[in-house]
């Protein structure tokens, strides 16, 4: 037997040993009188002295046989989800239009709503995978999707009744600024199985209305947490993302603190990250954090979030979760949609048409295009292979390693440390 190679330790105040281990999720606190058997595994004598424990790490996957190579599970595992053909994703931008002109943003706004001819091959696509398939995921996007909320409405209509003529499983999700929603709108998202909604506030109003205006530079905070307050009256499901920066990254309690002052609660929260990762959105460069700068604040923000008011956000976790793949970029079954009918493997590529992998009606061919994703492999570094973050950063984000000769690393490392610092404050000695 022998200790995983995904396990991070941490020696507590008392001198018990926290140990995580980053492949199962799982976190031990072994008792210090015990923890020689960590160094002292293979001897003999320890593994009578210790038997308890020793089976105890076992059953959990802290310690594992000598014949196991988790590395090849993982990708094997990376495998398994790439080549997943039971599962459909695409994700349908029904228009690049705004309504808003957010001083971030990286995509080439242009006013093209889908037309019906390519509604109708959208649909033949999907007619032409739904009987090979037992789930169709769908996500709305844009531009600002609710400028073109009659193809959604369309589509989703088509979508469900061929859903349920296969008996296939159907979700759908819709990301949105939030400023056109209103109640015949949410009502509309019920009948259409949307089932919940992403919306962005970048800090109180006085910091959002800086960064997320409308076209005629009016700002969009009031109106957008109005309409917040009527999907959580309504019990939609909710998630509000946050894009942090060096100029904001500090006020996002203030928003936590007027949140939960107009008990704005059961929400979930996610914190995106600002990177200048087009042309379209080089001017901001100066103000992202890093990656690495990015995860710590992260964490601090939501630890501390957590820590005030604990029942504000559902879902605020502090580490990303084991996970078999990155992001559907490097999945077979997996693609974006622009209004014009492009198709994409990855959101920052939308509405640029030399990263585009197909045309829907099969007249323009990429194909290096998807290749180049698809043969994406985190494994070929040895940093990643040998690196206990692996099975949570499984190489990182696609898009930004195949822009750079050398993998552009995650740092999970440090946002594990940060990780043990937080449960080794909550540990009660």
């Amino acid at each position: 037997m022998k200790l995983s190679k995904y396990n991070a330790y941490r020696t507590l105040k008392n001198k018990d040993i926290l140990i995580y281990n980053t492949l199962s999720g799982g976190l031990f606190i072994l008792p210090k009188e015990h923890a020689q058997l960590i160094n002292n595994l293979e001897k003999e004598k320890n593994k009578k002295r210790e038997i308890e424990y020793i089976a105890k790490l076992t059953a959990e996957k802290y310690i594992i046989d000598d014949e196991i190579d988790e590395l090849e599970i993982i990708k094997y595992q990376y495998l398994l989800s790439q080549y997943d053909k039971d599962n459909l994703n695409l994700t349908i931008c029904p228009t690049m239009a705004c309504n808003m002109k957010c001083i971030y943003c990286y995509q080439d706004k242009k006013p093209k709503i889908m037309n019906d001819d390519i509604r109708r091959k959208i649909l033949t696509y999907v007619k032409s995978n739904i009987k090979r398939i037992k789930e169709l995921n769908i996500s709305w996007f844009g531009g600002e999707p609710l400028l073109a909320f009659d193809t959604i409405s369309y589509l989703s209509k088509s979508f469900i009744k061929l859903c349920e003529k296969y008996n296939v499983k159907y979700n759908a999700y819709i990301i949105s600024n939030g400023y056109l929603l209103n109640n015949e709108t949410i009502d509309n998202f019920k009948k259409l199985k949307i089932n919940g909604i992403q919306i962005t506030l970048d800090g109180p109003k006085e910091i959002h209305d800086k960064k997320r205006i409308l076209n005629n530079g009016n700002g969009t905070y009031d109106k957008i947490l109005e309409n917040i307050i009527l999907l959580r009256d309504k019990k939609f499901n909710v998630n509000i993302r946050i894009n942090i920066d060096k100029n904001n990254y500090k006020y996002i309690y203030e928003l936590a603190d007027e949140l939960n002052s107009k008990k704005i609660k059961g929400l979930s929260i996610s914190l995106g990250h600002l990177q200048a990762s087009t042309e379209a959105c080089k001017s901001i460069s100066s103000s992202c954090f890093t990656v690495g700068e990015y995860l710590l604040n992260q964490h601090d923000i939501l630890k501390n979030i957590n820590k005030k008011y604990p029942k504000l956000f559902k879902k605020s976790i502090l580490i990303s979760e084991k996970q078999s793949i990155y992001c559907g970029a490097v999945k077979i079954n997996s693609y974006a949609i622009d209004a014009e009918g492009y198709m994409y493997k990855c959101w920052n590529d939308i509405g640029n048409k030399n990263k585009s992998i197909y045309r829907i009606d099969n007249t323009e061919d990429n194909i290096m295009n998807l290749v180049n994703y698809l043969n994406f492999n985190p494994f070929k570094y040895q940093d990643c292979n040998n690196c206990v973050a692996l099975p949570i950063c499984v190489g990182g984000c696609p898009y930004n390693n195949l822009r750079n000769e050398k993998i552009k690393c995650t740092r999970y490392n440090d946002l594990i440390e940060k990780y043990l610092d937080s449960v080794q404050d909550n540990y009660k000695i």
